[in-house]
């Protein structure tokens, strides 16, 4: 190859380091997408489970029955979903409180 690139010659070759690099990205791009579509179908899935099983417990079975028989063949008993709070508040005893003047005041008056 010459030393004598045109821009024609740079821009091909940037064009097959992109071309690499946005195939890889359309990659990643679909596995995320199946990965949603996973996620979703669980949450269904355990969503029916859940219910199926609020069904066994209504029809006689008891909780210890159903998690015996079904820990044994790999599904866990459903558990209630964690509700989340959209509001935290850091508990009032635990925030640091700021001196008084008057305190301060004492104390300055001592160090003397």
């Amino acid at each position: 190859m010459s030393d004598d690139y045109t821009v024609d010659e740079y821009t091909r070759q940037l064009h097959e380091l992109i071309d690499g690099r946005m195939e890889a990205g359309r990659t990643l791009a679909a596995a995320a997408g199946k990965v949603r579509e996973a996620r979703a179908a669980l949450e269904a899935a355990e969503g029916q489970y859940a219910a199926a099983f609020q069904d066994a417990l209504k029809a006689g079975w008891t909780n210890d029955e159903l998690k015996r028989v079904f820990k044994t063949v790999g599904v866990e008993a459903p558990t209630r979903p964690r509700r989340s709070s959209g509001r935290r508040r850091s508990s009032a005893s635990t925030a640091p409180t700021p001196q008084t003047d008057a305190a301060t005041a004492g104390d300055e008056g001592s160090a003397a």
